[in-house]
């Protein structure tokens, strides 16, 4: 099937095996998940990362972080513990953790900082939608540790494109149908 991705997909492929943290910015409801679930898919599909390599949650699971008390470090320990059965200093092969909504994890800058420079093999794909929370305390600690990758509204242009590849699929399942 006919697909389009948006041209930031592009840049966070192109990032995946470089060592800095990378952060998805961008206003609410304009992408973000469709391009984490699909960062994913070309994981496991195209690099053939195994599935239990690749980690996701969101910041603001209140199953996960109900109190100040939980860390990104305790769920990171139970991860490779758990699932994983590695130590996070002697892995076989590239972890790829993605965390939606990090700026609701108290002190996430200073445990992403730390994971960074003891120099795990590990990929942190970050996201957020607002930029005052995102960089709230983070800037001075992640310095020259994190790349950001901005996803704005589509442009029009962008739209067309998209647009166009709808139609087309629309297009595809009339003729479909009409065989029926």
């Amino acid at each position: 099937m006919l697909s389009r991705k948006r041209e930031e997909f592009s840049n966070i492929i192109e990032k995946l095996d470089e060592k800095r943290i990378l952060s998805i910015i961008e206003p609410r409801r304009v992408g973000k998940s469709t391009l984490i679930y699909q960062t994913i898919n070309y994981l496991l599909e195209n690099k053939k990362v195994e599935s239990k390599r690749i980690v996701f949650f969101s910041g603001d699971d209140t199953s996960l972080f109900f109190d100040e008390s939980d860390k990104l470090s305790d769920v990171l320990d139970i991860y490779f513990k758990e699932i994983l059965s590695e130590s996070m200093s002697n892995l076989g092969s590239k972890v790829y953790v993605f965390i939606d909504e990090k700026h609701f994890i108290k002190n996430w800058q200073n445990f992403l900082k730390t994971y960074f420079d003891i120099k795990y093999d590990i990929k942190f794909i970050v996201t957020g939608s607002s930029f005052v929370y995102l960089y709230k305390n983070a800037s001075e600690s992640l310095i020259g540790r994190i790349e950001n990758i901005y996803v704005l509204p589509l442009t029009f242009n962008q739209f067309l494109n998209f647009h166009q590849t709808y139609i087309y699929i629309i297009k595809k399942i009339f003729e479909y149908l009409n065989l029926i």
